[in-house]
């Protein structure tokens, strides 16, 4: 009489424990590779406090190899730019009614910078 469920996956191991095995190999590499990398995010508003829509944000690094990375504010001024190696930034932030601002920034693994 044959048991149904109770068949042997690769190796030998049953299914489930040679399933769980991966998800355990696998895991820890995942944390480490979201770890690696830090963010900058932020909102971009004008005297009063009101969002400007349509900033642009570059990002420079050259220490880094890292040259204008950039993002454009939404409708309510945020901004993020993710996946950045931890190190030191140059922000330029323009806008053709505006002045140019020009920030340093440091990116901390597994962190976002608000700006």
């Amino acid at each position: 009489m044959s048991r149904v469920g109770r068949g042997r996956g690769i190796s030998g191991f049953p299914p489930l424990v040679f399933l769980a095995f991966l998800i355990i190999l696998a895991g820890p590499g995942r944390v480490f590779a979201q770890q690696a990398t830090g963010a900058i995010r932020g909102v971009v508003a004008d005297k009063e406090g009101k969002p400007i829509p349509g900033v642009t944000l570059v990002l420079n690094s050259e220490r880094l190899g890292i040259r204008d990375k950039g993002v454009v504010t939404d409708l309510a001024g945020n901004y993020k730019i993710a996946h950045l190696p931890p190190g030191d930034y140059k922000l330029k932030v323009s806008f053709p009614t505006f002045a140019t601002y020009n920030l340093s920034v440091t990116v901390e693994a597994g962190r976002t910078v608000r700006q």
